[in-house]
């Protein structure tokens, strides 16, 4: 089945880059819903024979999908994130904190993490710098 999606895709011929920022997509959806390893077990099974069929590095991949998933974890309607900040709280500050003030604070790091994903997307070299060293 795997092989079959990663045929299917190779098929179509969109650019790698599109597939990347398709999986992304879907990686950030589930991270509003659900926590980080749940979102890794279902997908990387599933996504990384279609990286590799593409050719590009998993180490960027994997690097890519974490950043995606921590977002994910900062992202309304769920967040698990934030929930897990607000049951964190003191009582005295539980009660003064909406978890809309929670998702209205982590919405700057939302951005800039949002940003950095598509750089390290759109330019791969960043990520596998120092592995390459090695």
């Amino acid at each position: 089945m795997v092989n079959a999606l990663a045929d299917i895709l190779t098929r179509l011929n969109l650019a790698p880059v599109v597939i990347v920022f398709f999986f992304m997509g879907v990686i950030l959806i589930m991270g509003t819903l659900i926590d980080s390893i749940s979102i890794l077990l279902l997908t990387m099974p599933l996504m990384i024979p279609v990286v590799s069929a593409f050719g590009m590095d998993l180490v960027w991949f994997g690097v890519i999908a974490i950043l995606a998933t921590q977002i994910g974890l900062v992202t309304p309607p769920f967040g698990l994130g934030v929930f897990t900040i607000k049951a964190s709280l003191t009582d005295e500050l539980n009660e003064l904190l909406e978890i809309e003030d929670i998702f209205k604070g982590s919405f700057p790091y939302f951005i800039m993490m949002t940003i950095c994903l598509v750089i390290l997307v759109l330019f791969p070299k960043i990520t596998t710098y120092l592995p390459a060293l090695m």
